[in-house]
Parts: C-alpha cells; sequence; structure tokens
C-alpha cells in the first residue's frame, strides 16, 4: 500500500494498494538477492534502473537496495531514485516497507527532492520448503 509520496512522484496515489506483485528472492548465506518479475519488475526497471535488488538477511530481518542509474527529471532537476526494502519473516509470512530516495545532482533546482522520501508498505507469503 502506498503511503506518504514525499517525494511527490508522478502518479503515486496515497493508500493505493497493488495485488501480486512477483518478487523472487534468492538467499546465498546471508546475501539475498530480490527481483521484481512481471509488468511490476518491467516499470520498476524502466523507472529505477534495475528489477534487482541485493541486501541481506540477519535471522528474520532482510534488508534489500538498489541505487537508481535511470536519469529522471523534475522541471530542471536531474536526479535518481534509491529503493530500500526492509521485512520481517514469520514463518512463511513477509512484512516490510519499501523506501524511495531523490538522490539528486544537488543544484538549487532540486531543493524540493532534497531528502524527500517516499514509503510503500509490503506484505507476502513464500512457499512452503
Amino acid at each position: 500500500m502506498n503511503h506518504e509520496n514525499g517525494c511527490n512522484f508522478d502518479n503515486w496515489m496515497a493508500g493505493q494498494t497493488s495485488m501480486a506483485i512477483p518478487l523472487t528472492m534468492t538467499q546465498d548465506g546471508a546475501q539475498v538477492i530480490g527481483t521484481l518479475d512481471g509488468v511490476s519488475g518491467a516499470f520498476f526497471a524502466l523507472w529505477i534502473g534495475s528489477n534487482t535488488l541485493l541486501g541481506e538477511v540477519d535471522g528474520t530481518k532482510i534488508s534489500l537496495a538498489v541505487h537508481g542509474t535511470n536519469k529522471l527529471h523534475s522541471s530542471t532537476c536531474a536526479y535518481t531514485v534509491t529503493a530500500e526494502a526492509s521485512a520481517d519473516l514469520t514463518g512463511d509470512a513477509i512484512q516490510g516497507e519499501m523506501t524511495y530516495r531523490a538522490v539528486t545532482d544537488k543544484s538549487a533546482a532540486c531543493a524540493a527532492l532534497e531528502g524527500c522520501v517516499s514509503k510503500q508498505a509490503f506484505t507476502g507469503t513464500r512457499p512452503p520448503h
């Protein structure tokens, strides 16, 4: 579910939810790779620059991040987006939050995006193992 849109991203509506967004996580020791698949993954890759997040697992805590490479523009401000996911795993249930931050070119035109944060909450399940 979309929460606050502190970065004023286009087409973001607080309270809006999406269902069945496929995320595949692969773990190797403490390292984890998360890949957003399907249409959502394609949109994410167009927006951020990749549909793959890298991170680690510590017990039942998962943290993933991707540092955007696609240059976006708001007026004359150029920026990228960093996405960070943190989640808790309880049995086969996962619950967490995705945080998006604008990384600007530090120009005066980017003042409104400096330090901005937009957030989404997510829940899901993993297949039984």
